[in-house]
């Protein structure tokens, strides 16, 4: 079954892939296919044939967050790492939208306007023809008697006045709807009007799902926007990041994104949700709770305009803060949730854990919440550790620990 897709899809592949070239730990056994899509459409197309296919598959972005099991993954993993456009957007990347939908509206107000006139005259020329049919009818038919005339005659008279008002029925209906037409073109004139307001402060940036996060900071810094500066040094992809609402400093991806375009799996059409709809919260989001059933492509971010070298400063200021508490060697970041605002680190730390280890695995002895890669660790090294470290912190203080890390399954 895999070879026939890989016939079938026009995207770069690779075969009995080094799980340890595709996590940030450094280790895991081999994945037997995976799938490197450059192009959103490539990504859309690849995911309907495996949709019609019925095979699974797992998304995979930069590695940074995820751990590959030493006994590797033989399922179909699609990486989109190399899916990493990024540009200026416009208000809301549908400002042309915009444009095109008041004059379709403006076009219904004119066609609304001048139906009515037509149909009245249709109408009109129908009971005309009518009434004359009926007429010359009658005549023919001078053997009908007097009566049947009358009645005729009555029938249509009574017809003539029903039609009347079926007409006069139609034209305050065609009023109403010319009326609702106008106020349409009126929202989304002043929806044009607010989005040429939002562009004065606001700049927005669109980015594909395989961008690095410190791209996407350095792209903001390069047009004076402000509102990514704590994504300077947090290793991961946009995709990623909207998965889990990446964060640090007191920033968050939630808090920053406009909406984002996602490919449901199961109809295989790309919809547009926003920031609302993606449900964010600490460290999740609707992506994340629904495994499975969408492909983040895009995001889009609105930020503020502002002064490049205050914005530089930031980042540098958040890149000092993490170099001099986080450990350099290889890791997936922070290994665990905050549980009701409690720092995971601090209880491992004064759980007497810092610098313990299993195997290569080991926890760090700068920030104890993260588990690193100290000499050749094996990803079951890495399972090991974090369950003893869930032990010992319930055991100690009656918390359950929940992992921020995602593990290839």
């Amino acid at each position: 079954m895999k070879k026939d897709i890989l016939t079938t899809v026009g995207v770069k592949f690779a075969l009995n892939v080094d799980g340890a070239g595709l996590s940030s730990f450094k280790s895991g056994g081999r994945l037997s296919l995976v799938f490197y899509p450059e192009t959103e459409k490539q990504v859309v197309s690849l995911v309907g044939v495996l949709r019609n296919t019925h095979i699974g598959f797992r998304i995979l972005g930069g590695g940074t967050n995820t751990l590959i099991p030493d006994g590797g993954y033989d399922g179909i993993a699609v990486c989109l790492k190399y899916f990493k456009g990024i540009r200026l957007a416009d208000a809301d990347e549908t400002g042309e939208n915009h444009r095109l939908n008041i004059e379709k509206v403006k076009e219904n107000v004119e066609n609304a306007e001048k139906t009515p006139i037509e149909n009245r005259k249709f109408d009109a020329g129908i009971l005309r023809e009518n009434v004359e049919e009926s007429t010359e009818s009658v005549e023919k038919n001078a053997g009908i008697s007097r009566e049947s005339v009358e009645k005729n005659g009555e029938t249509l008279r009574k017809n003539t006045v029903i039609s009347r008002k079926n007409i006069a029925k139609s034209t305050e209906k065609d009023g109403k709807s010319i009326e609702t037409l106008r106020k349409n073109a009126g929202i989304s004139r002043e929806n044009e009007k607010f989005n040429a307001e939002r562009a004065k402060k606001y700049g927005f940036i669109a980015a594909d799902a395989g961008v690095s996060l410190p791209k996407l900071s350095a792209f903001a810094l390069e047009n004076s926007l402000s509102g990514l500066e704590f994504l300077g040094g947090i290793p991961g992809t946009v995709g990623g990041g909207v998965y889990m609402n990446a964060g640090a400093y007191g920033g968050e991806i939630g808090r920053v994104l406009e909406f984002c375009d996602v490919l449901e799996v199961g109809s295989g059409r790309v919809i547009r949700l926003k920031n609302g709809e993606s449900e964010f919260s600490y460290r999740s989001s609707v992506f994340q709770r629904r495994v499975g059933e969408y492909v983040v492509l895009r995001a889009y971010f609105a930020l503020e305009c502002g002064d490049a070298a205050k914005i530089k400063d930031k980042m540098n200021e958040f890149k000092k803060r993490r170099a001099e508490s986080q450990p350099k060697e290889p890791g997936l970041g922070s290994v665990f949730k905050r549980i009701d605002g409690v720092i995971p680190a601090i209880l491992i730390d004064k759980a007497g854990l810092k610098g313990y280890n299993i195997g290569g695995a080991a926890v760090s002895d700068k920030h104890a919440g993260f588990i690193i890669n100290s000499r050749g660790a094996s990803s079951s090294d890495f399972i090991a550790l974090k369950e003893r470290i869930k032990a010992v912190v319930y055991e100690k203080y009656g918390i359950k620990l929940v992992e921020e890390i995602e593990i290839l399954e």
